[in-house]
């Protein structure tokens, strides 16, 4: 997933602000390291399982447009009366409320 320049930038200025509070506090322990280590590639896999679905999720809604741009360039007329039936049936619902 390519991050945008501004979410780049946020992460330099996170990662500098980390930096230095750990030059303040000291080194830290090789096992809090590792901990660090492993949280890091969790949340790798875990931003990668992400990435998968948002894909999978922009496929399915691609091809249920590219599915209903067939529907109204067959029944153009159709679906323009629907679409004036269901206007005229949220007016009435809307006018009551």
């Amino acid at each position: 997933m390519k991050r945008s320049p501004k979410t780049e930038e946020e992460l330099s200025s996170l990662r500098a602000d980390l930096q230095t509070s750990s030059a303040q506090r000291g080194s830290r322990a090789p096992t809090q390291e590792i901990e660090a280590a492993s949280d890091s590639l969790a949340e790798d896999a875990i931003l990668s399982q992400l990435e998968t679905q948002l894909k999978e999720l922009h496929q399915v809604l691609s091809d249920y447009a590219d599915g209903v741009e067939g529907l109204v360039s067959e029944h153009p007329l159709v679906l323009a009366g629907a679409a004036f039936l269901l206007g005229v049936g949220v007016g009435r619902l809307a006018r009551r409320g």
